[in-house]
C-alpha cells in the first residue's frame, strides 16, 4: 500500500502544489493501492502533530511520502510565511526537522520519502552524509507552477508502481535539469533526489 500526506503551510493566495496533486490522486481510479490526504498547518507544533497521527496504523512494509509545501532557505523551514519571521513556532531549523522526522520515520528506511516543495531546501540536504529516508528537495528559488508540472509526472509514475528513484528519473527525463537551467530564473524548478543511503544525488 502507498500512503501520501500533502502538508500545506503557505499564505492563503499562494499556489497550492500539494492540494492540486492530491486532488489528482484521490479522483484517479487507477490508483487503487494509494491513499492520500491533504492538510493545512500553521506552525511547527502542528507539523509534528500531523506527522505523528499520519503514521499510526501504517505497516513498515508500506510506502509513505510526506510532501510539504512551505517556505524555506538553506538554514530553516518556515510555516505560512518566509522563514525570516522571528517566531519560534513559525520557523524550525533543518536540523530539528530532520531529527523529528528520523524519530518518526526511521523504521521505514527506503520505503519513506520526504518531498520538500520549498525554496533552497536542497542546499541543506546535499551536505548531509547520510539520509535515513529518501528526499526530494529544491535547489533554487522555485516557481511553484513549474514544480507542480514536474511533480505531477513524479507522482503519476510512483502511483503506477515505480520506485521513488525510477519515478524521479521519469520526471527528469520529461524535465531535464540542463533544460530547466535555460529557463528564466523566475520560471525554474530544480528538484534533486537524495536516496536514504546517500548514493544517489541526481
Amino acid at each position: 500500500m502507498k500512503y501520501i500526506l500533502f502538508i500545506e503551510s503557505v499564505k492563503e493566495k499562494e499556489w497550492e502544489v500539494g492540494a492540486i496533486i492530491n486532488n489528482d490522486i484521490v479522483y484517479n481510479p487507477d490508483y487503487s493501492d494509494t491513499r492520500s490526504d491533504h492538510v493545512k498547518i500553521k506552525n511547527s507544533k502542528e507539523l509534528k502533530q500531523v506527522l505523528t497521527e499520519f503514521i499510526i496504523g501504517i505497516n513498515e512494509k508500506d510506502y509513505v511520502i510526506v510532501h510539504i509545501d512551505a517556505h524555506s532557505n538553506q538554514f530553516e523551514l518556515g510555516f505560512r510565511n518566509d522563514p525570516d519571521i522571528d517566531d519560534t513556532h513559525n520557523i524550525q531549523p533543518w536540523g530539528d526537522v530532520v531529527k523529528m522526522c528520523n524519530s518518526l520515520f526511521g523504521k521505514f528506511y527506503e520505503r519513506a520519502l520526504f518531498v520538500f516543495a520549498s525554496c533552497l531546501s536542497a542546499l541543506y540536504f546535499k551536505d548531509l552524509p547520510f539520509h535515513q529516508y529518501n528526499i526530494i528537495a529544491a535547489e533554487n528559488e522555485v516557481d511553484p507552477r513549474r514544480m507542480k508540472e514536474q511533480l505531477l509526472v513524479f507522482y503519476k509514475s510512483f502511483c503506477f508502481g515505480n520506485s521513488f528513484e525510477h519515478a524521479y528519473d521519469d520526471m527528469i527525463q520529461r524535465f531535464p535539469i540542463e533544460d530547466e537551467l535555460k529557463r528564466d530564473k523566475k520560471e525554474q524548478s530544480i528538484l534533486k533526489f537524495y536516496s536514504n543511503d546517500a548514493t544517489s544525488t541526481t
